[in-house]
């Protein structure tokens, strides 16, 4: 590539696509990518809120903007649908869920000689990045993570565990 290619799309691991097929690690449409892959970022690219973005595997895409993500989630659905011979007709607009709504999430945790590190894991890999701050958990599943790094501290073995949360209508489901 010797050019500056444009972002297209975002591909089904959420990098960016560009029409070269060149998969650009945090691209999103709009973005620049230099021949040395800099990336320069595009009206549709945004400061993700998180600061254990990009490490913690629980958001793939908070550098993108609601448009773009609404598009790629738009695509799944159609491109799903299409590779099993179904016919898409009118596509409603896609729904995005808003910050803080997700009722449902499975974390692990690891005792160390320093206390406990609890959150979700590093994409591709089994560290565990300590969550200190999380914009998609809904605030009663967040609100658990500081008494759980203390068990997992106080009771843990030396072996990762999961930890199963979810909101339900009657309160807090936890399984360790």
């Amino acid at each position: 590539m010797s050019e500056t290619e444009i972002v297209q799309r975002i591909a089904a691991r959420g990098d960016g696509v560009t029409p070269s097929g060149r998969h650009v690690a945090h691209g999103v449409p709009g973005d620049a990518v230099a021949a040395d892959g800099t990336l320069t970022p595009g009206p549709h690219h945004v400061t993700p809120p998180c600061r254990h973005f990009p490490e913690c595997g629980g958001c793939q895409l908070q550098h993108a903007d609601a448009a773009a993500l609404r598009q790629f989630v738009t695509d799944r659905v159609v491109h799903a649908a299409e590779a099993q011979d179904v016919a898409v007709g009118e596509v409603l607009p896609t729904h995005l869920s808003p910050p803080n709504s997700r009722r449902r999430a499975t974390l692990h945790a690891l005792r160390t000689a320093k206390g406990a590190v609890l959150g979700f894991r590093e994409g591709g890999s089994h560290r565990i990045v300590d969550m200190r701050e999380c914009h998609i958990l809904v605030l009663e599943l967040f609100a658990l993570v500081e008494p759980l790094r203390k068990l997992v501290a106080t009771h843990g073995e030396r072996q990762a565990v999961d930890i199963e949360l979810t909101l339900a209508d009657q309160g807090v489901d936890c399984t360790v």
